[in-house]
């Protein structure tokens, strides 16, 4: 690849410190918000992935910045994850075991898959450990779903 690894350090700095990655109900995400909008369309422009939001909800920034969030869903996050980890510090050990439940999942297009009970098992540890909070019923469900649907795994 011809991006510079001080890119993939940058970003990976920005991530540790102004980002958040975990499985949601709507699947697998590293997600960043910011006020700077340049900054993440920069982040996209060389990753080559990624969406950006306008950020709703009350916050410090609302009432006088707009606030932009950039996500990456499964596919960015498999794509970026291998090229931040090294640079990372304090999500590192949450970005790892993110890619290991993105290579969990993984599958071929028209591949079908049967879940073991012990796979489950294992995704929802997987799962509970990533978002570091305990397990919620969405990310139970998650740990079961048949990978490739149409939410983006």
């Amino acid at each position: 690849s011809d991006i510079p690894e001080t890119f993939w350090a940058y970003l990976a700095g920005f991530i540790d410190g102004e980002g958040s990655l975990g499985v949601y109900q709507s699947g697998p995400r590293i997600c960043v918000s910011n006020t700077h909008l340049e900054v993440l369309e920069w982040f996209i422009r060389v990753s080559g992935s990624g969406v950006i939001g306008k950020r709703t909800g009350s916050s410090q920034f609302t009432a006088t910045k707009q606030c932009y969030q950039l996500h990456w869903q499964a596919n960015g996050c498999r794509q970026i994850l291998p090229k931040i980890i090294p640079f990372m510090h304090e999500k590192k050990e949450r970005a790892e075991l993110l890619l290991e439940y993105l290579d969990s999942v993984q599958r071929k297009p028209g591949q079908q898959v049967r879940v073991t009970e012990a796979e489950i098992v294992r995704r929802t540890e997987l799962i509970g450990r990533i978002n570091a909070n305990g397990l919620s019923s969405n990310a139970v469900n998650r740990a079961g779903s048949v990978p490739g649907n149409k939410q983006g795994v």
